[in-house]
């Protein structure tokens, strides 16, 4: 999943692209495997056939 962030703002705009600073440390990122892993995939999830 990856968000698409939309704003007109400028303060916005730097905020969104300051996100990909983000670090997460070994345990924020298992908790975050461990609860994006319990959840349902509806539709198609690859890059073919676009």
């Amino acid at each position: 999943m990856v968000p698409i962030p939309e704003s007109k703002n400028k303060e916005r705009i730097i905020e969104n692209l300051d996100s990909a600073n983000v670090e997460l440390t070994d345990a924020e990122f298992t908790e975050l495997e461990e609860a994006l892993s319990g959840l349902k995939v509806y539709g198609h999830r690859g890059l073919g056939g676009f």
